[in-house]
């Protein structure tokens, strides 16, 4: 960091994982920085949040579907013995 108009260094990456700098207007000692830093945990909760649950949602249902054509598969071959459930065929 540097003075004011300096121009934005290269973010910190440490093992994929990015550092983020922040310097409050108020006082580190004030009410108002005590109240500011949980509601900027909060916006990175939650931005964290929107990222993971999308990709959480997709990897369920591709698991899901997964597992349901394995059962299929186990079912027609080994319990009802289908003669058409060959995967050569």
């Amino acid at each position: 960091m540097g003075p004011p108009g300096s121009p934005t260094p290269e973010p910190t990456v440490v093992n994929g994982q990015v550092l983020l700098q922040s310097t409050l207007t108020d006082a580190a000692d004030s009410k108002a920085a005590q109240q500011t830093v949980p509601q900027l945990r909060e916006i990175f909760a939650a931005a964290q949040d929107e990222l993971q649950a999308p990709v959480l949602l997709v990897a369920t249902t591709v698991l899901s579907f997964g597992t349901a054509l394995g059962v299929a598969a186990l079912m027609f071959n080994h319990v009802f013995h289908f003669p058409g459930a060959d995967p050569a065929v």
